[in-house]
């Protein structure tokens, strides 16, 4: 029986298939994955797009290798959300700062 995480490789597997096989229907899915998976499940498929199914063989070390100090995943996390912010609109630059978003997964910068 699938519980949750687990299954994760084949909504991979599934996803990619999407992209390749129907495209619209692909893109009509992705808004799905946030609520049902996590917002870095979107980075990891635009990975899957780019390099294929072979990012998916060597059991999700490409998920972790590239951040196992979490300084480098916090500086790197920071980095991309300025350049998110910076394609903001001006009247959303002043509702949104890059200093009202955390980088660490308890909330704190600390």
């Amino acid at each position: 029986p699938r519980k949750g995480k687990s299954d994760l490789k084949s909504f991979y597997q599934s996803m990619l298939w999407l992209y390749e096989n129907h495209f619209d229907t692909f893109l009509l899915n992705l808004e799905h994955v946030p609520k049902f998976t996590y917002y870095k499940a979107l980075l990891d498929i635009l990975q899957l797009a780019c390099e294929g199914s072979t990012a998916l063989d060597d059991n999700r070390k490409w998920r972790t290798s590239r951040f196992r100090n979490a300084e480098a995943r916090k500086v790197t996390n920071r980095k991309h959300m300025e350049e998110f912010f910076e394609t903001l609109q001006p009247d959303l630059r002043k509702k949104w700062t890059v200093d009202n978003c955390k980088t660490s997964p308890n909330g704190s910068d600390d």
